[in-house]
């Protein structure tokens, strides 16, 4: 059913289908949290991921949301591999 939109380069991009409002990415704003810098930063990044992804807009198109499916998937291998760094170190 989605087979058109597996292989695309780079999500977002515009296509002959209409998009609606969850194409392209705004850009970084710098009042968003950066991690990497120390702990108390790594966890305020990790809670606005968090609180971020609580609230996503579910309207859209298949196409949308079949973005949205694929980004997910690759957050959460990302946070698997981040949790089992952690319980590494501990």
């Amino acid at each position: 059913m989605f087979d058109e939109h597996i292989n695309q380069p780079h999500l977002g991009e515009d296509s002959d289908e209409e998009v609606g409002s969850a194409a392209g990415t705004p850009p970084p704003d710098p009042r968003w949290p950066v991690a990497g810098a120390n702990h108390a930063a790594d966890l305020a990044f990790l809670v606005f991921v968090r609180d971020g992804l609580a609230a996503l807009d579910m309207s859209g198109t298949a196409k949308e949301h079949h973005e949205k499916i694929a980004l997910t998937e690759e957050i959460k291998g990302a946070a698997s591999g981040a949790q089992v760094m952690s319980a590494t170190m501990l």
